[in-house]
């Protein structure tokens, strides 16, 4: 349940931003996400605010558990976490400002990591559906309206579609897929389609800028018990992450 102040937050913010657009309209400049649904026809008031909560707060635990995960993964190998500074180095050039468009364009290998990290450490059980009309799948009949659920560990960890599945390989995600194409519904930490997260642009902006910021200053340890999956509401660490932040030179 989203606390009050929480509501408010956003409802004094949808205010603000209902009165920027009467005073600058939309002319001459890009419109803000929040603009942009305020504008679209058949949307409330009330399904705008809903909309920019879910967006906010569903994406707290699961981008953060996300990034532990990952840094997990890479403090485990450390040849990968090397590879992701030297690109990050390369990148940014001792950039001290705000990271743009531009550079995050140029981070290749960096989202090919957290692409990984996905694959073995999916946050969301799987994707569900419910059928608008039967369905033949391998030979069993599925009625129309039975609900189906896409099982994102079953995918990520089938050797048919990735191959070394076992081993964490950022490199499978690069454009020249050294280790042969996947298939685009192997791997749907999102969802997919219409019904896709509303929020994957922003947590993946998040995890983007956060992980670049880490590997700029920090080479990360972790010298503990292996972690594994706990699924709750989401799937989570199994144990508190402790990690060794060694800042570099």
């Amino acid at each position: 349940m989203v606390p009050h102040f929480c509501i408010r937050l956003a409802d004094s913010n949808i205010r603000d931003t209902e009165a920027s657009l009467l005073a600058l309209g939309t002319e001459d400049r890009e419109v803000t996400l929040l603009e942009k649904l305020l504008l679209t026809p058949g949307l409330s008031r009330k399904d705008v605010t809903t909309l920019i909560l879910d967006m906010l707060f569903a994406g707290i635990d699961t981008t953060s558990h996300s990034m532990a995960f990952t840094l997990y993964l890479l403090a485990r190998h450390p040849e990968a976490q090397a590879k992701l500074q030297e690109e990050v180095d390369g990148v940014l050039r001792g950039h001290e400002g705000p990271l743009t468009e531009r550079h995050l364009a140029q981070l290749t290998y960096l989202k090919a990591v957290i692409k990984e990290s996905l694959r073995i450490f999916p946050l969301v059980v799987g994707v569900a559906r419910t059928l608008d009309k039967d369905l033949i799948l391998d030979d069993y009949l599925i009625p129309k309206g039975w609900s189906m659920l896409g099982i994102n560990m079953l995918t990520g960890w089938d050797e048919r579609f990735f191959p070394r599945v076992k081993e964490f390989v950022p490199e499978r995600w690069l454009r020249h897929k050294p280790l042969g194409p996947i298939h685009p519904y192997a791997s749907l930490p999102f969802g997919a389609g219409t019904r896709m997260c509303i929020g994957r642009r922003l947590a993946e902006q998040e995890m983007y800028i956060f992980l670049t910021r880490v590997m700029e200053r920090f080479t990360v340890e972790y010298k503990y018990e292996d972690i594994e999956i706990v699924t709750k509401l989401v799937n989570t660490p199994s144990r508190p992450l402790r990690f060794n932040l060694i800042e570099r030179s």
